[in-house]
């Protein structure tokens, strides 16, 4: 059985760690050495979903696995199905069967592959590779849900924690920096350049803009905003410091 303290020693890493990359790495590391995994890997599904490459792993190396048989790897699989994947024996397991010889010289005998959930979407997968055959009984698949669980909670944590970091400094209706935002890099602009630096800000008003609201409402108010900072964004170098400050009022600083 896994050692009583790699939940404990995970659920401390969640408190005191506050990246994504560093808490794939450290629960690597401790199902590697406290669980005295062979090796562990976390993989990560691509934007359009098309892979599911390898960020983070810890322990033995293993084998490349060919571009034809990637489909066969269970971190694949939990994406297919949508559920964890268990090999408890890699030899007398058809799933694998292409994959046995791999397998077997560096020495894995048998593996699960868990999804890490956020909300109903599978943020990324878990991959535990074991030297002993049958060693995922029901205590070590209990304790391995439960690290998953804690995993997924983690990650929705940071998915919450960056959405409002982004709400404090961005306009969700854009996507330009806010006043907030603007200025306070107008601040860094005037402090780096010195004070007797010229620096122009510009501010920029749609005109009659509340009367198109008022007559046709926000659902043509809105898209008319969008249209106005694509524009300018594309126009405008970035060190413009292109924002949306309030209402109809967009900002830009001119050095």
């Amino acid at each position: 059985q896994f050692p009583p303290r790699l939940r404990k020693d995970l659920l401390s890493a969640l408190v005191r760690i506050r990246d994504r990359e560093a808490l794939f790495t450290e629960a690597c590391r401790l199902a590697t050495v406290e669980g005295e995994f062979l090796s562990a890997s976390i993989a990560v599904p691509t934007p359009d979903g098309s892979d599911i490459p390898v960020v983070v792993k810890s322990g033995a190396e293993l084998p490349p696995v060919p571009p034809e048989l990637a489909h066969l790897c269970p971190a694949h699989r939990v994406m297919r199905e949508g559920r964890q994947v268990v090999c408890d024996d890699i030899r007398t397991d058809p799933a694998f069967a292409l994959l046995a010889e791999r397998m077997h010289v560096a020495n894995v005998r048998a593996l699960a592959a868990f999804p890490l959930m956020v909300a109903d979407r599978i943020e990324a997968v878990l991959t535990l590779y074991s030297e002993e055959e049958q060693v995922f009984d029901s205590d070590e698949m209990k304790v391995l849900n439960e690290l998953a669980g804690d995993l997924g909670f983690a990650l929705l944590f940071f998915e919450r924690e960056e959405k409002i970091n982004y709400l404090a400094y961005y306009d969700v209706m854009t996507g330009l920096p806010n006043r907030r935002l603007f200025l306070d890099r107008l601040a860094q602009l005037v402090q780096s350049n010195g004070r007797d630096a010229p620096l122009a800000v510009v501010l920029l008003n749609i005109d009659r803009f509340a009367q198109l609201n008022d007559a046709l409402g926000r659902h043509a108010g809105d898209p008319l905003l969008s249209q106005m900072a694509s524009g300018l964004a594309e126009r405008l170098p970035v060190a413009s410091n292109l924002s949306r400050i309030g209402g109809d009022t967009f900002a830009l600083t001119a050095v």
